[in-house]
Formats: structure tokens, C-alpha cells, sequence
């Protein structure tokens, strides 16, 4: 009598990049939703000293911007295609460069919410802290996400079909625009990383210069960039 076949169970690792590859879930959207909510309620319950939010506030906008930097170093280097849990992304990324317009000509909402998973995170993270300084991160973290992903489309829209305000902030170099974002766009892709507002692309690209940008350690730098704000939030809250 022949053995009863088994079907492995898929591991962590597998499960995390099969949700990574999928880019979204009802689940991370609900959640964001109700994270934003009870943040909300934190601040305006218990409000924090506004100069720390104010600065709270200024550096999530400006570390997205290297946040997103230093992951789009990650997604754009051909070694992060044999990662499990990259390799969604990474593809995704990497076949932007052979078509860049699609950015635009998908449904705006499919554009925004893969921003959805990381944003349920920080507000799993928060929510066991009852300080608002936390709480006001992770609000600002959504303000910030979301923009750095309109940014992103924005430089690729024909100028012509940009909003008005948005050339605006373009020029002002306050939003990438796409005369910025182009030069990334030049093969062999391998500078001007970030999508936001591109003023951390000189730093960038003066460290992907020196240690390239196809080392695995990137990961690591991603992670320690992307908990900052809270790890700052967390000193002011408790340690300072």
C-alpha cells in the first residue's frame, strides 16, 4: 500500500513573497484604514508638542524620499530577481524601464495601494505605544507615501497633463519632475534612484558610487533608513 501524499506547507518567506508579487490585499487597506483612525484619535486626544510633530512631520517627507531611493536601488539590481521575496517587485520595477508609460495608463488606485501592505505595518508597530509622537509618524508616513507614489506618475505624465499646482512644486523642485526623472530613465539605470522629490539623489549616488549598486547590503541600509522616523519618534517620546 502506497504512502499518502503530503503537500508542504508554504513557508514564511514563500507566503510574504507571494504577497509582495499580488502588491496588495483587502486586508492591508482595511487595516491602514483603522490604524488611521485610531492614530488619529491618539493625536488629537492626547496632542504632542507641535515644533516635535512639525519636525516629525518634515523629516518622514524628507527620508521618503530616500526611502525611496535606496529601495528603487534594490528593486533595480538584477540579483534581487533571484530573492524570493523581492522578486515580485524587482520584475515589476525592472520591466518599467522597457515601459515606462504604463505607470500612468494603469488605474490610479492600482498605482496607490501597494503602499497599502508597508503602511499596515507602521500602524501594527504603533499601536503598541501610547505616545502621539509615534502615532503622528505613522500619519505622516501615509501623507508621504501616497505623495511619493503621485510624484512618481507625475514624472512620467506628458508635462502638458500634469496639473497646474503640480508643475508648480516640479519647478520649485519641491516634486520630481520629468526632466529629473528621465535621467534615471538612460540606461544603464544605475543613478538619480529617487522618486519623490529627487533632492537626495546627489547623496545617492555618491555612496552607489563607491560601493555599486548590486551588493546585497542594501537591504540592510533600506531597513535602518526606513525605521528611522520611528526610531526618532521613540527618542523623543522616551529616551530623550
Amino acid at each position: 500500500m502506497g504512502k499518502a501524499s503530503t503537500v508542504a506547507e508554504p513557508s514564511l518567506l514563500a507566503r510574504l513573497g507571494s504577497v509582495m508579487r499580488l502588491g496588495y490585499s483587502k486586508t492591508s487597506t482595511v487595516l491602514m484604514l483603522v490604524g488611521i483612525c485610531w492614530s488619529t484619535y491618539v493625536v488629537v486626544t492626547s496632542p504632542p508638542p507641535w515644533a516635535q510633530a512639525l519636525f516629525l512631520f518634515v523629516l518622514c517627507v524628507v527620508l521618503t524620499d530616500l526611502i525611496s531611493g535606496v529601495l528603487h536601488v534594490i528593486l533595480d539590481n538584477p540579483r534581487s530577481l533571484d530573492v524570493g521575496f523581492l522578486r515580485g517587485l524587482a520584475e515589476g520595477f525592472q520591466r518599467h524601464h522597457k515601459n515606462p508609460a504604463k505607470i500612468y495608463e494603469m488605474p490610479l488606485y492600482e498605482h496607490l495601494y501597494v503602499m497599502h501592505l508597508p503602511l499596515m505595518i507602521v500602524f501594527i508597530l504603533v499601536a503598541f505605544f501610547a505616545d502621539a509622537r509615534m502615532h503622528v509618524v505613522a500619519l505622516s508616513m501615509v501623507f508621504a507615501l501616497h505623495l511619493m507614489q503621485m510624484a512618481h506618475l507625475w514624472a512620467h505624465v506628458p508635462p502638458e497633463k500634469v496639473p497646474a499646482p503640480v508643475r508648480l512644486l516640479q519647478r520649485g523642485r519641491l516634486l520630481l519632475s520629468k526632466a529629473q526623472h528621465d535621467v534615471h530613465h538612460t540606461p544603464p539605470y544605475d543613478r538619480d534612484f529617487c522618486i519623490m522629490t529627487g533632492m537626495c539623489n546627489r547623496p545617492l549616488n555618491a555612496v552607489v558610487r563607491v560601493v555599486g549598486g548590486t551588493t546585497h547590503w542594501w537591504n540592510a541600509a533600506f531597513l535602518a533608513v526606513a525605521a528611522s522616523p520611528l526610531a526618532v519618534a521613540f527618542w523623543l517620546a522616551y529616551l530623550r
